[in-house]
């Protein structure tokens, strides 16, 4: 049996070589020190409002000042992103200001902008191309308690242009060090997997990861698939960084570095060796009560849908309840010494 099961992970392996990957990855192609080839964070791009090139004007306008650079503390190669927390560019009032320009801003974008001078600004990295007034004025209300995590589930209609699949991901993996300055800033990413089938451009899953290790460690986001959409094939991954300074002003250090993603994907030899372990959640949907059926001492791992770990227990007595408060959906690691397998619980 256990060669079996190396030889299914060796063919997953196999797989997930040959399937595409995000461009830029390992972040070493940089157009300058504030800017990754492929990727990009909270910016007006003064071209979408109809604002001619103009000489000296960039096109993209970074919100924050620096929210994105290259930094040398990296995990591998030469270079790793740092994305940080900060405050307003005060560039942008310039800019707006310009006759030539003013005349071309809508008044829906000057109002997320007078609201966000006043604090500081969450740093976003994207793979995909963001509607700033749409994701803006979605986080706004969330600036001064963190982001809640329904707003995960509507990312797809903020980012666009993201990774072009055709094969289902599992998981995303990559190495990230935290430097909070309060124990409530949130840092961490979101992915969501969309497709096109049947013509509409929708959600079929998706996974988020808490990044909170002051040294670098290995992150994963498993992606959970919704029910319904079982025979859907992937068409675009979204991947969302994001640091958010929560309850104070201060934006110093409070920041994270990101190196060498990567995308593990779905084999159908992987996925029926996990479906044939016996590993269940009851009741499910429940009213804040469960258990789980699964082998004596297994190590059990409760996260919410920002990747918050919620409950740790080590050794699980197959059968215990146990209790969450919070409504919410929620997935259960189950790691019983052989292999991990995640379920979702919903909270009523």
């Amino acid at each position: 049996m256990k060669k079996i099961l190396i030889s299914l992970v060796a063919m997953a392996v196999m797989f997930s070589v040959n399937a595409q990957q995000f461009y830029n990855s390992e972040f070493e192609d940089w157009t300058s020190t504030t800017k990754a080839e492929d990727w990009s964070g909270l910016e007006v791009h003064l071209s979408d409002y109809g604002i001619p090139a103009i000489p000296g004007v960039p096109n993209d306008i970074a919100i924050g000042t620096e929210p994105i650079s290259r930094s040398t503390n990296m995990h591998g190669g030469q270079y790793a992103l740092k994305l940080a927390a900060s405050q307003f560019n005060s560039n942008i009032a310039t800019f707006i200001n310009n006759p030539l320009i003013s005349t071309y801003i809508p008044d829906s974008l000057q109002d997320v902008l007078n609201v966000l001078q006043q604090q500081p600004i969450p740093a976003v990295l994207t793979n995909g191309k963001i509607d700033f007034i749409g994701l803006a004025e979605a986080i706004l209300p969330m600036l001064s308690t963190g982001i809640d995590p329904t707003l995960i589930m509507s990312l797809g209609d903020y980012i666009t242009d993201g990774l072009e699949i055709s094969q289902r991901p599992s998981i995303i993996t990559g190495f990230a060090k935290a430097n909070k300055l309060e124990n409530a800033d949130m840092l961490g990413f979101a992915a969501l997997v969309m497709s096109e089938y049947g013509g509409t451009r929708h959600i079929i899953g998706f996974g988020v990861a808490d990044i909170s290790a002051a040294d670098y460690e290995q992150f994963n986001i498993n992606i959970s698939y919704l029910p319904g959409f079982e025979g859907e094939t992937p068409s675009e991954l979204l991947l969302l960084g994001y640091v958010f300074v929560v309850g104070h002003n201060e934006t110093d250090n409070t920041s994270m570095l990101i190196d060498d993603l990567n995308i593990v994907y779905q084999t159908g030899l992987i996925d029926n060796a996990m479906e044939n372990v016996n590993i269940a959640v009851y009741p499910n949907p429940n009213k804040g009560k469960f258990s789980i059926d699964c082998k004596n001492g297994s190590k059990v791992v409760i996260t919410n849908m920002l990747g918050q770990e919620i409950v740790t227990i080590n050794n699980y007595v197959n059968g215990n309840i146990i209790n969450i408060e919070q409504k919410g959906m929620y997935f259960v690691k189950v790691d019983n010494g052989v292999k991990q397998v995640t379920k979702k619980v919903i909270v009523k």
